[in-house]
């Protein structure tokens, strides 16, 4: 009787056991998830910081490209400006050169 007394609290003691591991391996799981909750969120938050870096950065090179499309076009027509200032100069002193050629003959 005694025997199967002690059995029964070993039992007993080793179900109390397994209960306990149970317990702590639930805590464990749920801290992990914790975790990996965690770090999803952090990982999502540097991906959309990363994607709106990206953005502004592609932003910033398409007005840059723009400002430099404009420069070029400024330029262009400047230098277009100038070609013709300096060819109209160019008639005149042409004209004002042959008629003092016809007035010299």
């Amino acid at each position: 009787h005694a025997t199967a007394e002690a059995q029964l609290e070993a039992k007993v003691a080793a179900l109390a056991e397994a209960e306990a591991a149970r317990d702590a391996a639930r805590a464990d799981t749920s801290e992990l998830k914790g975790e990996l909750s965690t770090e999803k969120a952090a990982r999502s938050k540097a991906e959309a910081e990363a994607a709106a870096q990206a953005k502004a950065h592609a932003s910033e090179l398409e007005t840059a490209r723009q400002e430099r499309t404009r420069l070029v076009e400024e330029a262009r027509g400047e230098l277009a400006d100038e070609r013709a200032r300096a060819a109209a100069e160019a008639r005149t002193a042409a004209d004002a050169l042959a008629g003092a050629r016809a007035e010299a003959q």
